[in-house]
């Protein structure tokens, strides 16, 4: 997770003396501090009498001052007066709680001074805002033997997930007891400290744990296989582009820090908002683009306008883990408590949070923000792309991934969308790799149906002239796909699910499907058709038997398979002579290497050819 981006400090003390200071105790006298220096322009002399000096490691106070005389119990309470301590299980951070402070033989009116307490095994977990006034009760009176606060809330921030793993055999995340935050009070009353709750009695609240593909992030980048809560992939690529950075921090600070009390139409238009910026942040970065601004001559007080030109930047990747991360923060929010499955990390159907994540999905990945407005004259054509995907290197034992790995045919979604080629004008969208976008259903190793390619692709084949899935293939193989089939090998998706081995994505009677793509694309240069189905290699023109079962199309039996399935059988059910097909484009990385600038400019040069040729065919 991020860094909380609301900061307060406890403030500082200075003592300044013209003379002497000197301080005499008959018992102990204890100093704690998070560091303690010593400084004089003359000696500094310590002197034990008895025992001489002992050096030894810093112990916290909380360890120290266990019982007071006058200080019986200290207990968290939720909103409906519900005992919060000790509990674990379903207490979210973000819900409202309260302290009760039960004292002995106090005096009506007596001051007690409390200051919530946070501890953590992460050593960057920082509990950024607890020293603001909304975690202290300064000076407050007893009544009755007891004080009890005002309702106040967790930062959902402060929940330390770079503890949580995946559990290969049961297919969840989980996150030990042990491992959770704490939280207590220090109680000063009558001039003497005592922290409680006692250790093992105190409150560790839980939240929302990331899912298999979103808790990959996590991946600690200069300690491999860990996990860290700053120096993160996830972190990594956000911060490589600032403006994604200002957009994800500001959307946790919305979401999480700014406002107490949100509603969920409130969230709903923050999240079209935010979600919409990721897209349109994405495209300038891919694209470049002039970076005006005005300067005043602080002499003559003339303005200029002064137009920067800010360069392409190719990658995917900022895009794709901003937006994991966003949803993230989101599903952590704890109005939406109910609309969680907790031990699977999976939204529940039907729920405000699944129709706010489609939303979100819809204007990140641009799936409604389709528009040939203007095209004019020109062939619309309409291009999807695919996220990243095989990025654990670390600890899956299925595979051996890159997660430093882009997928081309997002930058080159990215890099095309809105612009012309040759006579066509283009408009794109990613999608992700995860079965249940596909074909709707939640279960982690099966499922057939529909999803987001009939949702967003189908009202398109009657009005466009051409439609290109694409993806990434091989090294240094750039190939038009001749044959899709219905058949999955079921691989691992990005959430690690699969699907049955030769399970049909859609109940169907069209066994495969052939593009319709122009033959014109092979005239670009580095470009050719895949004949190959079965994972066989066949000479031109050979056409599998019309009820043949192909176990793997031309470009296999994964997501980019199906994608050119689903596409191909929308249109030979409705228009048959639209020219649609899958572009499979060459992979440009190996484990452990990253993006070059270079090779992805050589590839997007090969696709836009690639195109310009195809578009003459039509």
């Amino acid at each position: 997770m991020r860094e909380t981006t609301k900061e307060f400090v406890g403030g500082s003390k200075t003592t300044i003396v013209g003379g002497k200071i000197t301080k005499t105790t008959v018992g102990n006298h204890n100093i704690w501090g998070e560091s303690i220096t010593d400084n004089a322009g003359g000696t500094i002399t310590e002197t034990g009498v008895e025992n001489g000096l002992i050096f030894g490691d810093y112990v916290p106070p909380e360890k120290h001052y266990t019982t007071h005389p006058k200080v019986e119990k200290v207990e968290f309470f939720d909103e409906n007066n519900k005992l919060l301590n000790q509990n674990t299980k379903d207490f979210w951070y973000g819900k409202k709680l309260k302290i009760k402070v039960t004292t002995k033989d106090a005096k009506d009116g007596a001051m007690i001074y409390l200051t919530l307490q946070g501890k953590s095994k992460s050593k960057n977990q920082k509990f950024d805002m607890m020293n603001g006034s909304g975690f202290r009760w300064g000076f407050v009176p007893v009544k009755d033997n007891q004080y009890e606060t005002s309702l106040f809330e967790l930062n959902p921030n402060w929940y330390s997930d770079d503890f949580e793993y995946y559990d290969y055999d049961e297919q969840t995340t989980k996150i030990k007891e042990e491992d959770l935050n704490e939280f207590y009070v220090k109680i000063s009353f009558e001039a003497k400290p005592v922290y409680l709750p006692l250790e093992g009695q105190r409150l560790k609240p839980i939240a929302y744990k990331r899912n298999y593909e979103e808790l990959i992030g996590l991946f600690n980048t200069d300690n491999p296989g860990t996990k860290d809560l700053l120096t993160n992939y996830e972190n990594k690529f956000i911060d490589s582009v600032k403006d994604f950075k200002t957009i994800v921090d500001g959307f946790s600070e919305y979401i999480h820090e700014d406002n107490r009390d949100l509603t969920v139409d409130q969230i709903r238009t923050e999240v079209l908002s935010s979600a919409k910026k990721l897209w349109d942040e994405a495209l300038w970065q891919v694209q470049g683009h002039d970076l005006t601004t005005k300067n005043k001559d602080p002499k003559t007080g003339e303005e200029k306008t002064i137009v920067t030109k800010v360069p392409a930047l190719l990658d995917d990747r900022p895009l794709y883990w901003a937006r994991l991360t966003m949803q993230v923060i989101l599903k952590r929010h704890p109005i939406f408590e109910k609309d969680i499955d907790f031990e699977k990390s999976t939204v529940k159907k039907g729920t405000e949070l699944e129709k706010i994540i489609q939303v979100f999905e819809e204007k990140s990945r641009n799936y409604n923000g389709i528009d040939f407005s203007k095209a004019g004259g020109k062939k619309k054509v309409l291009i999807t792309g695919f996220d990243p995907f095989i990025l654990n290197q670390f600890d899956n034992p299925n595979f051996i991934g890159n997660i430093l790995q882009s997928n081309p045919s997002g930058c080159v979604a990215l890099s095309l969308n809105d612009i012309n080629i040759g006579n066509c004008y283009i408009q794109t969208m990613i999608v992700p790799v995860r079965y249940t976008d596909f074909d709707g259903n939640q279960d982690n190793a099966k499922g057939q149906g529909e999803g987001i390619i009939e949702k967003y692709i189908k009202p398109w084949i009657n009005q466009v002239d051409m439609i290109i899935t694409v993806s990434q293939y091989r090294p240094k193989e750039n190939v038009i796909d001749m044959f899709g089939t219905s058949r999955r090998g079921g691989f691992n998706d990005n959430e690690n699910f699969i699907r049955e081995n030769g399970s049909q994505a859609v109940s169907t009677k069209f066994e495969w499907i052939q593009t319709t793509l122009p033959k014109t694309f092979a005239n670009a240069p580095f470009v050719k058709f895949n004949w190959k189905f079965d994972n066989v290699s066949h000479p031109e023109n050979t056409i599998p038997k019309s009820e043949q079962i192909l176990n793997e199309g031309s470009g296999g039996d994964y997501l980019s398979n199906e994608i050119f399935y689903r596409v191909g059988k929308m249109r030979s059910e409705i228009r048959p002579t639209l020219a649609t097909g899958h572009f499979h484009i060459e992979k440009l990385q190996e484990a452990k290497q990253d993006l070059k600038d270079s090779e992805i400019k050589r590839l997007l040069n090969i696709v836009k050819k690639g195109i310009e040729e195809g578009i003459k065919g039509i």
